[in-house]
């Protein structure tokens, strides 16, 4: 037979190893050119499409041979065992964990069989006939008239193909209005739109049909529990479309329907938006029904987004929308309990049409008919009596676990749920900090007890992210079989989480934010509790057949893995583990937060796994369990295991337990699972001092050791002594500066002369605003920590955190002394691993160096309570100034700043087109090693001016002179222009960054939080030289750095020192700096707390300069023509100017 296997033009070979003539079952042998071919068994016709195939014989096992090559038809875990083992993960999880996330349901497996059948092949733009759809739907089953029709008129589809899918699609929409038929509406006088694939879609494909951009729409505000696509400004609902949101009663927690008429009688809305996705309550249908009819000549559409109480309207559980709204939308995967995916249901044919337009082509393509059969075997469900009662256990257990919570003394908003879902408002929960339990962290640590939910707005919340609710549904525990005996149950075990958490605050680059912590013992009861319910394995129990582990094997282990699981465990146990190599053991304890001895274990180094380091922790089989436990926790970051809350061991890290492991030391281990049976680690130091490490930076209950102790001499304070100056210091550019400016403009600045300016502070600081600068740099201290250990050693050293950053990342932090004072504030580059730039101010420079120097060594004295305290680890510290240490690696600084500077980088990086990808794809605070013709160059997106586009560019000393004169070159065209010191500061004071010396340490001793950078000081860290005596000051502190803007032009310029009063005339401050940036003076100045807000009004005076001849007279003396002193008003300015370039001081942006 000449037939190709592809395409009918080659041989084909067939061999039957049957009869002559053998046909469905007999085993055949195909052979193809080019080698494919193999044994295959011919199926019955019918039982699979693929076996479904017409003709002779070999044609049916050529087919069957292709699709065994080409349709991949193995089970998922032979072909695919990683996202196979990812389902059997979720799975498990679901099992595992109580779901109480409103939005989701179980998938029935009818549901999902329809899913995964042949229509997801399918593409479907369009829709079957009129015929089909409307006049004829009731008797879809005809299906041999249907295809009659469809050979002879085709459909309203795109594709070819579709005739078996046009019924799947009918019959979708006809269950659905069986199911959604009420209030005297007939279902055959409801139109359905199935193909949507979300609720997001279909209400977007509703705005399509029937709103213009720039209509008013009116929702429910989604912190009161409206939705995205209700109208939100982060929507494109609240981007295309004017809002006007409407509100839940703060007082009840229920709608004010009256407002809600007299709302859309006074703004005329096109559409009003009935539906929400965190209201427990039933909707007035016929009061909304009246209020968009308030409406003028145009009309207001109602429409009833009804995506999360849809399976309880299914069930006549809930009030429906049908006969009232003019269109309903709704999800099919919430209480509906089907497939992912949504519909629109109508009563008014012409809105049918649209909604269909709508749909298609308005908003999708082509929909996935797999979906829709999967939506029609969900609507078949919806119509047995089992699913009537799924819901009635839905509305009851939901109302159980609310009155069970509020018996407790959870405070619910609104004060109960008539639907499947309530609001636990956390702003109740009463702690001793007075901080309320935020939902993203009550959320964060309910799961990790096994109970899954999500944070929620609620009335008053100002963040979506950070809120003080929780959303609570119970579709999925109802489906599970759960009972309100259950709910009840339930409702303790939230109660424990809830009550247990002990809450405080930090600072980050988003703000103050909300935080928790939880006692190990009480998780585990939780969690205990959850697996009661599930019946699920306790996490704390072995399988039954693992026998007494007691005899069977001497101990077992956890595996910590992860490129912080060295830092990690140096928190934990009470030796050092920094040294440890592949191979090398030791026995340790690991204390509790009372500083009692928990465990005894030994610490394997095992080889690095997948490129991480690896290591065995070992201890008796009876403590393996609250080993893992106790390290999960601390890796996780809730667990309570310190006084002062904020800490948080180092992590995370990988763990798995691993029983094979055995002990290579000798001897039993001690394990004290009962608090009141555990000893002291001052026991254990007395009788194993071997076991200890006192010289640690820290570790869990180490404080109990550092009380114990007999301090016999503190170490004396830190104290610098600079060297003695021998005259200024010159850049490698000092020469071009003298060509480029007169001689009075280079001043001594730092031990350094410098250009301060050019030609004019002013105009090169709006060059920079509008083109661009080139800044020396030159004068910074520039520093190279590289070795095992640097990373770990910049962490210790330095307040940021330095673990988060990856090669080609830099971030800003500070380096404080010993008793928490500012040393510096520095940049810190990772040029690679366990390779980084540390920039310092110049007036620090050579202190930051020889305190890194002294510390890397191990000679500095880090704290004067601990004289034996050092740090861990020992990197290489270089002077990448000194031609002796740096060598070729030698860096000094140039800035480049401003909106053109880029495009004049680009181009003189265009000679290396990978120097210029790299260039191109730097963002903030991103760097590059890169080669341009004879320049070495590390490229970094960062600056000091406020700029969005700026660069800091680290080049050789011996070619920084040549770098500075191609690039001036480069941007001359482009107006970039040399910029002095002079312009670098006030570009930076009305940016509002501190400068050291002003805004930060100085005279006035300033913290960085007091400056606004409190988020840089990373109080999770554990350790870091001078943190505890820094924190307990700026925990106290009063004093904010604030941006002024002074009223009057041509005033005398203010000086570091001058007053603030505020406007009842106390003084409240002091000015740190002034600029002059366009008419009106601009300060920076510390203030206290109250007076720093923005918008405040406050006053300085200017003091005289001289003692006056005559002191001003006494208030009683004072006559008409005397002069008093007055205070300069100014307005209290944003901390940080939002947009650079846009000058508030004289409207010149």
């Amino acid at each position: 037979m000449k037939q190709s296997a592809l395409d009918g033009s080659a041989d084909l070979q067939v061999r039957s190893d049957g009869a002559a003539g053998s046909g469905l079952g007999a085993d055949v042998e195909v052979r193809a050119p080019g080698g494919l071919g193999g044994k295959a068994t011919v199926p019955d016709r019918y039982e699979s499409r693929s076996a479904c195939y017409r003709g002779a014989f070999p044609t049916e096992a050529r087919v069957m041979a292709r699709s065994q090559e080409f349709l991949f038809d193995t089970p998922l875990n032979d072909t695919d065992s990683e996202i196979g083992s990812l389902i059997e993960a979720e799975s498990g999880r679901q099992d595992g964990k109580l779901i109480l996330i409103a939005s989701e349901s179980l998938c029935p497996r009818p549901v999902r069989e329809a899913l995964v059948s042949a229509y997801s092949a399918i593409y479907a733009e369009g829709y079957p006939s009129t015929r089909m759809m409307h006049w004829e739907r009731n008797i879809v089953q005809d299906r041999d008239r249907h295809l009659a029709f469809n050979r002879r008129y085709a459909d309203r589809r795109y594709y070819k193909g579709c005739e078996y899918t046009n019924f799947v699609e009918v019959l979708a929409q006809k269950r659905a209005a069986e199911v959604f038929a009420a209030n005297g509406v007939r279902k055959d006088d409801i139109y359905v739109n199935v193909q949507p694939l979300s609720g997001s879609a279909a209400n977007n494909a509703i705005y399509t049909a029937f709103v213009q951009p720039g209509d008013l729409v009116m929702g429910m505000a989604l912190p009161h529990g409206g939705h995205l696509t209700h109208g939100s400004h982060l929507n494109r609902s609240g981007k295309f479309y004017r809002i006007h949101p409407y509100l839940v009663d703060e007082q009840t927690g229920r709608l004010d329907y009256d407002a809600i008429k007299d709302a859309c009688r006074e703004h005329q809305p096109r559409l009003l938006i009935a539906g929400a996705s965190a209201y427990p309550w039933e909707f007035d249908w016929p009061a909304l029904r009246e209020a968009a009819d308030q409406v003028g000549e145009r009309g207001c559409l109602l429409l009833a987004d009804m995506s999360h109480p849809s399976g309880l309207i299914a069930a006549g559980e809930f009030s429906s929308p049908v006969g009232y709204a003019d269109v309903v939308s709704m999800t099919t995967h919430k209480t509906m309990c089907g497939p992912r995916g949504a519909i629109i249901l109508t009563t008014d044919r012409d809105l049918a049409d649209q909604i269909d337009l709508g749909v298609f082509p308005g908003e999708q393509g082509g929909p996935h008919i797999n979906q829709v059969a999967a939506k029609a075997v969900a609507f078949g469900l919806a119509q047995t009596d089992t699913f009537k009662q799924l819901m009635g256990r839905v509305r009851s257990n939901a109302d159980a676990l609310c009155a069970a919570l509020i018996d407790r003394g959870v405070r619910i908003q609104g004060g109960g749920t008539k639907s499947h879902l309530f609001l636990i408002d956390l702003k109740g929960t009463k702690k001793p900090s007075g901080i309320p339990l935020y939902g993203d962290i009550a959320a964060n640590i309910l799961d990790l007890c096994n109970i899954t939910t999500n944070k929620n707005t609620i009335i008053g919340d100002a963040s979506a992210a950070h809120p003080t609710g929780l959303r609570v549904g119970t579709t999925v525990l109802s489906q599970q079989g759960y009972d309100e005996s259950d709910m009840r149950t339930l409702a303790d075990l939230i109660c424990k989480v809830v009550d247990g958490c002990q809450t405080f605050t930090v600072t980050t680059g988003g703000g103050v934010r909300g935080r928790a912590r939880i006692d190990r013992d009480v998780m585990e009861e939780v969690k205990a509790g959850v697996a009661a319910l599930t019946g699920d394995t306790p996490p704390d129990t072995l399988p039954a057949n693992e026998g007494p582990l007691e005899i069977k094997r001497p101990a077992g282990a956890v595996e910590v893995r992860g490129e912080r699981s060295a830092v990690f465990l140096q928190c934990i146990l009470t030796t050092n583990v920094m040294g440890m190599r592949p191979g090398d053991e030791h026995r340790s304890f690991v204390l509790d937060r009372e500083g009692r001895v928990f465990l005894e274990v030994e610490i394997q180094r095992e080889k690095d796994q997948e490129g991480f380091p690896s290591w065995n922790v070992v201890t008796a089989p009876a403590g393996v369990p609250a080993l893992e436990s106790w390290l999960r926790g601390l890796s996780d970051g809730y667990l309570h295991f310190d006084d002062d809350l904020t800490r948080k061991v180092d992590g995370p890290v990988a763990l798995r337990r691993d029983l094979n492991s055995l002990p290579r030391t000798n001897g039993p281990f001690e394990v004290f699972l009962d608090q009141a049976e555990r000893p002291p680690a001052t026991e254990r130091l007395a009788s194993a001092p071997d076991r200890f490490d006192l010289t640690k930076p820290w570790f869990v209950g180490r404080h109990v050791l550092d009380e114990g102790r007999e301090i016999t001499a503190e170490a004396p304070p830190y104290r610098w002594t600079p060297a003695e100056a021998n005259g200024l210091r010159k850049t490698s550019m000092n020469a071009l500066h003298q060509d480029l400016t007169k001689a009075h403009n280079l001043v001594p600045f730092a031990g350094w002369e410098m250009p301060v300016l050019y030609t004019s502070i002013l105009e090169e600081h709006r060059a920079v605003r509008t083109t661009g600068g080139l800044f020396d740099l030159a004068h910074m201290g520039t520093m190279e920590v590289i070795g095992p250990g640097a990373t770990r050693f910049l962490d210790l050293v330095t307040s940021n955190f330095v673990w988060k950053l990856r090669p080609g990342q830099s971030h800003y932090t500070y380096i404080l002394k010993p008793d928490g004072t500012v040393m510096d504030d520095l940049l810190v580059y990772m040029l690679g691993q366990e390779r980084f730039l540390v920039v310092a101010n110049a007036c620090n420079a050579d202190e930051v160096l020889e305190w890194l120097r002294l510390t890397a060594s191990g000679e500095a004295r880090l704290s004067r309570e601990r004289p034996d305290l050092a740090i861990d680890v020992r990197p290489i510290v270089r002077d990448l100034k000194d031609p002796d240490e740096g060598g070729d690696a030698q860096r000094v600084d140039l800035g480049f700043q401003g909106p053109k500077t880029r495009d004049a980088l680009l181009a003189f990086a265009s000679v290396n087109p990978e120097a210029e990808r790299a260039i191109a794809g730097l963002r903030k605070n991103e760097l590059a090693e890169v080669t341009i013709g004879d320049f070495e160059l590390v490229v970094s997106r960062t600056g000091y001016t406020g700029e969005e586009v700026g660069f800091e560019i680290f080049v050789h000393p011996d070619l920084a002179g040549s770098l500075w004169t191609r690039l001036l070159e480069i941007g001359a065209d482009q107006g970039i222009v040399p910029t002095g010191l002079g312009a670098r500061d006030s570009l930076r004071a009305e940016a509002g960054f501190p400068l050291y010396g002003h805004e930060l340490a100085g005279d006035l001793d300033i913290l960085p939080g007091e400056a606004g950078y409190a988020a840089f000081i990373k109080e999770h860290k554990p350790f870091f030289v001078g943190r505890d005596p820094h924190l307990a000051r700026a925990r106290t502190s009063k004093r904010q750095i604030a941006r002024l803007r002074f009223e009057h032009s041509g005033i005398r310029m203010f000086q570091p020192g001058d007053p603030v009063v505020n406007g009842r005339g106390k003084i409240v401050g002091a000015i740190t700096s002034t600029i002059l940036p366009g008419n009106r003076q601009l300060a920076l100045a510390l203030v206290d707390l109250p007076s720093a807000r923005p918008g405040n009004r406050l006053g300085a005076f200017l003091r005289p300069r001289k003692p006056a001849a005559n002191g001003q007279k006494p208030i009683h003396e004072l006559s008409p023509g005397d002069m008093v002193a007055v205070p300069e008003p100014a307005l209290v300015l944003d901390r940080f100017q939002k947009v650079c370039g846009e000058d508030e001081s004289s409207g010149l942006g």
